[in-house]
């Protein structure tokens, strides 16, 4: 975690050098028996270093109870869907 906060500190910083906003997607761990929200640390690291945390958990339980897939059968990838419901997310954002 201390090295992924590290990251996130400096590429906060660099994309404030080009005035751009740094997103970060959150994807739990699908592939277990129960998805995990994101860890407090990345969230309070989220409101220090003023970037935006987008969580799947809810939109992946969701997603779920649908019977949307959530990940490519027989490869474990997040599926098309997803890759929508991350767009998705990320333009309510921008």
């Amino acid at each position: 975690m201390e090295a992924m906060l590290y990251v996130l500190h400096h590429m906060r910083k660099m994309v404030a050098q080009i005035n751009g906003k740094l997103m970060v997607v959150f994807i739990p761990n699908y592939l277990m028996e129960k998805m995990s929200d994101a860890p407090f640390e990345l969230f309070r690291a989220s409101q220090k270093n003023n970037f935006d945390l987008i969580c799947l958990k809810e939109g992946l339980l969701k997603c779920e109870d649908q019977g949307v897939p959530i990940s490519i059968v027989g490869d474990g990838h997040i599926s098309r869907e997803i890759h929508r419901l991350i767009a998705e997310k990320v333009a309510e954002i921008l």
